[in-house]
């Protein structure tokens, strides 16, 4: 019903028990799962590390999850872990009543999404879209974990604290700790290797929230201006293959490259050989921080073009670390990058300064805010 994760120890002698509670693949390499490791490798910094992947929980299996539940409950009662941080609202929930029964403290990981229920809506009528029980399990409980059930929520922008700030969340359980960008993302050369062509890429998800579409036709357009362009797409989803046949139905094969899902190791190496960098989100993009994608992008002196939507402006500025552009608009996207291909300097200005941008999404700096934290509930 679960799977344990075997975490080396921290190096530290410490007596601090730190569990970790998910119902994110550990071994994917989307968004989410590249967060949670960066999280468990910062708090295995800082205490004995337990993990524990709720497999099979966001199939919305009621008797899995509930057996998977009890498990892991009577794995706490035996081990008395310390902390436990949490990436699932109905664990927090369940743990939430317990908790003083349990004497435990718990961190629930809001992170960039404040209402998950609101995201939920963004699914419907799609592969992901979840079931009637389970959008109800969560407008029942979620209230109770953020306003009284964690002791502690983690937020990863100021952006997201004002929401729950609003919704009645006291303002002093909130924390903010930012997703971090690994260290070899700052060590990619400032200049790509020489290449015949002209590389732009995305690297994300292909669903909803992305509007891909658009970077077929800014590619249609911009074949005639730019004889050496190329477009690589880097990640999967259910649109994976809709993209697939578009590419194929503009005779784009030529252009267009799909490399697919890769492993995160493998993401500098694929955004040392391009020459820009792009993210068209949908108009609306609920999230309030920026997919950790662009911030590696930022970090690897890559210029980017951008969409405003998701809060890109809070962090990169317009013509200074990155273009501007409006969502769903192929011809400022199109324009943005011929712009950028007709001046080397503006790239090699606005990769430096997104670079120096990036800095402040350390590794080091993470670390010592969830070392904060635990501190805290000390």
């Amino acid at each position: 019903m679960f799977k344990v994760l075997k975490i080396k120890e921290a190096n530290i002698k410490t007596t601090r028990r730190i569990l970790f509670i998910t119902e994110t693949d550990l071994e994917k390499a989307d968004g989410a799962s590249v967060n949670d490791r960066k999280t468990i490798n910062c708090l295995k910094k800082f205490g004995n590390l337990k993990c524990f992947y709720l497999k099979g929980m966001k199939k919305h299996n009621l008797l899995q999850k509930y057996l998977s539940a009890l498990q892991v409950f009577f794995w706490i009662i035996r081990k008395r872990p310390h902390v436990i941080f949490l990436r699932s609202i109905q664990f927090t929930f369940v743990l939430g009543i317990l908790k003083r029964l349990l004497r435990i403290k718990l961190v629930y990981l809001v992170l960039s999404v404040p209402f998950r229920l609101i995201e939920c809506k963004l699914y419907e009528g799609t592969p992901e879209q979840l079931s009637k029980v389970s959008e109800f399990i969560i407008k029942i409980t979620e209230p109770f974990v953020l306003r009284e059930g964690a002791d502690i929520l983690i937020a990863s922008n100021q952006e997201t604290k004002q929401q729950l700030v609003k919704y009645g969340v006291d303002n002093r359980k909130i924390r903010i700790v930012p997703f971090y960008v690994e260290n070899t993302f700052f060590n990619v050369p400032l200049k790509k290797e020489r290449s015949k062509h002209f590389i732009i890429g995305y690297i994300g998800g292909f669903n909803q929230l992305h509007d891909l579409q658009c970077l077929i036709d800014v590619v249609k357009d911009l074949i005639t201006k730019i004889k050496n362009l190329r477009l690589i797409l880097v990640g999967d989803g259910f649109l994976f293959n809709k993209i697939k046949d578009e590419v194929k139905k503009n005779n784009l094969e030529k252009y267009v490259k799909l490399l697919g899902r890769v492993s995160h190791s493998s993401i500098p190496e694929i955004i040392l050989n391009l020459d820009v960098f792009v993210l068209p989100l949908v108009k609306n993009f609920i999230r309030t921080a920026l997919p950790i994608k662009i911030l590696e992008a930022a970090a690897s002196a890559r210029p980017i073009v951008l969409t405003k939507e998701g809060g890109g402006d809070k962090i990169l500025h317009d013509k200074e670390s990155c273009l501007f552009v409006r969502p769903e608009s192929p011809k400022e996207i199109s324009a943005a990058i011929l712009k950028l291909y007709n001046s080397p300097s503006l790239r090699e200005k606005l990769g430096k300064a997104a670079r120096e941008e990036g800095r402040k999404f350390s590794e080091r700096y993470v670390c010592k805010e969830y070392l904060r934290v635990l501190e805290v509930l000390e």
